[in-house]
């Protein structure tokens, strides 16, 4: 359901539109759709699901809100949508097969705080046999009390999680909070993300940070991946706890956007203690002193992401000497990648089954970019092309029949939306038409 729709008008239509045959077959799945009928009554929603995502459904109720308050009253129907809420969470708090939980943020809500009285969150304990078995745990937080209040009784009932992923993105909850209330409460903890948001948080001591990975440590026989995702940090502070994780071959680290004013001098460092370890690794940027860290301890990464290439040597050397099997760069030079393309077919790992190219521009040769695709064991392209000029050229000359091992084949291309892409997007239709053809 798309954010513009008006949601009653196309529930009714869809429901209009079905047969008894696909009722019946609705009814046996356990499906019973929210249906907003004329006395605004609510019949049923989904209680089967395994997964359900608090965040689109938010965005749902957002759209029915601007309709609502437009035709009725504003009490009238902030009495629904309460109700509404209500129901929602009890329905998906009996059900017993429940093993992921996302909490994405929740806007909708927050926008509502001043208008309504939100749920009681001992909602979540009526149902203790429906929470008590979630393995998994996704939580984007947003800022106020109802998520502090959730983590800590989630974290209370949810002793069992296998699987956490936690994005601080928009939220002041200092990381202490989030490691007393919920990692230590963990018995089966082997996987975790974290994701300190867009541009990286910055500790000025780190405390926080030495206390979440010695908690981390109390996990570390089962722990099997720890994600970190956009930390603003002195990297060499912490990076001697690892050393007792490092004795684990089996554990993955996974270091992402890493932010430092001078990532060549401490990245280095923390590579040398928990190289052996890294399987998936992304930069912003590669020079000669991080090309040699890796080569040197970092032997098992297996996944590489560059996001502002400018140092072409080191960046051929580096996949040259590793076994990837999933590579991704995104190219900021005002120079011609047809060379570029030339010289990366030669260097692909034999290995690699993954390709991802953004923010390419111009192709002098296009016969270069089409060697490619015949790598051994590529089997999965992604491309995201910036200029108008090259775009169709290159995608008209691909003979996709030729490519039998290439299975996925992603094309990102931005459009302007207006009247004169018509035709740009006609010869989309018709190039998509000939790959499924093929």
């Amino acid at each position: 359901i798309s954010r513009e729709t008006k949601y009653s008008k196309f529930l009714d239509n869809y429901l209009r539109s079905l047969n008894q045959e696909e009722i019946n077959w609705l009814n046996q799945q356990g499906i019973n759709l929210f249906h907003l009928t004329q006395d605004k009554q609510i019949i049923d929603y989904v209680a089967f699901l395994k997964v359900i995502e608090f965040g689109e459904l938010s965005n749902i109720i957002e759209n029915w809100i601007k309709y609502f308050i437009y035709i009725e009253s504003k009490d009238i129907y902030l009495k629904y949508y309460s109700n509404f809420f209500n129901v929602l969470l009890r329905l998906f708090m009996r059900s017993s097969d429940i093993q992921t939980l996302h909490i994405n943020e929740m806007n909708a809500l927050s926008k509502l705080n001043m208008h309504i009285l939100l749920p009681d969150i001992s909602i979540f304990t009526s149902y203790n046999p429906g929470i008590k078995l979630i393995m998994e745990l996704h939580i984007h937080f947003a800022k106020g009390q109802f998520y502090k209040d959730l983590l800590s009784i989630v974290s209370t009932l949810c002793t069992q999680i296998q699987t956490i992923s936690i994005s601080l993105n928009r939220t002041n909850l200092p990381l202490k909070y989030f490691v007393n209330n919920f990692i230590r409460n963990q018995t089966r903890l082997n996987s975790i993300s974290l994701n300190c948001g867009n541009c990286g948080r910055e500790y000025k001591n780190d405390r926080e940070l030495k206390f979440l990975f010695k908690s981390l440590n109390f996990h570390v026989n089962w722990l099997r991946s720890t994600e970190l995702i956009s930390f603003g940090i002195n990297i060499l502070d912490f990076s001697l706890i690892f050393s007792k994780a490092n004795d684990h071959h089996h554990l993955e680290l996974t270091l992402l956007n890493y932010y430092n004013k001078n990532p060549s001098v401490y990245l280095p460092s923390f590579l040398q203690i928990i190289g052996k370890n890294l399987k998936r690794l992304s930069l912003n940027e590669l020079d000669e002193k991080l090309m040699d860290s890796i080569l040197t301890h970092c032997t098992n990464i297996n996944s590489l992401e560059i996001y502002d290439l400018h140092q072409l040597n080191y960046f051929f050397t580096l996949i040259k000497n590793l076994e990837l099997t999933k590579l991704k760069i995104s190219m900021y030079r005002d120079d011609d990648d047809s060379i570029f393309l030339l010289k990366l077919i030669d260097y692909l790992p034999v290995t690699l089954n993954s390709l991802v190219l953004e923010n390419l521009r111009t192709f002098n040769n296009l016969q270069h970019f089409l060697e490619i695709f015949h790598a051994p064991n590529l089997s999965e392209i992604i491309l995201h092309q910036k200029t108008y000029d090259s775009f169709f050229e290159l995608l008209n000359n691909i003979k996709f029949i030729e490519f039998q091992n290439v299975h996925t084949f992603g094309i990102e291309y931005d459009f302007n939306v207006c009247s004169d892409d018509i035709n740009d997007f006609n010869q989309l239709q018709r190039l998509y038409n000939r790959i499924i053809g093929n």
